[in-house]
């Protein structure tokens, strides 16, 4: 997923809102917290795909459009608050 999102580790535990080391390497799972997350990430990009398009799109207004109903916070706000 990192490599799709161009994200290095560190980028990608701050987009979720977590530390890097809570991401786990090949001897050890991520923390259950950062597993939801991360869950929560993949099912918001999937719905995000499919109403615009691509990918990219999806990631682009993940991280910057900001929901009006939610006083403006972005959907990566939302998560790294753990209120996705």
């Amino acid at each position: 997923m990192l490599s799709s999102l161009g994200l290095t580790r560190t980028e990608f535990a701050e987009t979720i809102g977590a530390s890097e080391q809570s991401l786990g390497d090949d001897t050890r799972a991520a923390s259950p917290q950062t597993e939801r997350r991360i869950g929560d990430l993949v099912q918001i990009l999937r719905k995000l795909t499919d109403w615009s398009g691509s990918f990219g799109h999806a990631f682009f207004l993940f991280t910057s459009q900001p929901l009006l109903s939610f006083t403006g916070e972005t959907a990566a706000d939302l998560l790294r608050a753990g209120r996705a």
